[in-house]
């Protein structure tokens, strides 16, 4: 008999946001605890913290707005399993400027997690007009583009790039 509750290969990932990353850094900061607890205790990606994330993502996008040292640049590789979100939502509520050197960068920091989502232009911009895609074609194309530079720029082997299948019916979705 099936069970739907069973282990399927998926694992859950919590994203990591990027102030909460930059305040934990190194996990040597202080922050204001009342000596509780430190940044080295709230460190979830290193083993030696409260408590370990075994997989977690983070926004690209987000992420290369900060330079210091952050939880995930100082994670034990060897006991977790970073995701870097491609940041297709942010593409969607048109607050993504992606320049060139915004696209570089974004796909250097993929390149320091174990997998990354290529940056897509999801269906849902069509309905949000603050968006620059407004049709399936631009989204298609949006994604296209994005696609093409990561694998034209990408240094092989540092990442597993995945890409992203998008449509609002089943032809789109072929398409």
């Amino acid at each position: 008999m099936h069970n739907p509750l069973a282990h399927t290969g998926a694992s859950y990932r919590p994203a990591i946001q990027n102030g909460v990353a930059n305040v934990i850094g190194d996990g040597t900061r202080p922050i204001r605890t009342d000596g509780k607890v430190s940044t080295a205790d709230l460190h979830l990606l290193n083993g030696s913290g409260l408590a370990l994330v075994p997989h977690f993502l983070q926004a690209a996008p987000d992420a290369i707005k900060g330079t210091q040292a952050s939880m995930v640049s100082t994670r034990d590789k060897s006991l977790t399993n970073g995701l870097a979100d491609s940041g297709g939502y942010q593409a969607s509520t048109g607050v993504l400027n992606l320049t060139e050197r915004r696209q570089n960068d974004m796909l250097r920091f993929s390149e320091g997690l174990d997998g990354a989502t290529i940056l897509d232009g999801p269906t849902s911009s069509i309905a949000n007009p603050k968006s620059k895609l407004s049709s399936f074609s631009d989204c298609l194309e949006f994604t296209e583009v994005n696609t093409l530079y990561a694998i034209q720029n990408r240094i092989p082997g540092r990442t597993k790039l995945l890409n992203v299948s998008q449509g609002r019916s089943q032809k789109e979705a072929e398409d």
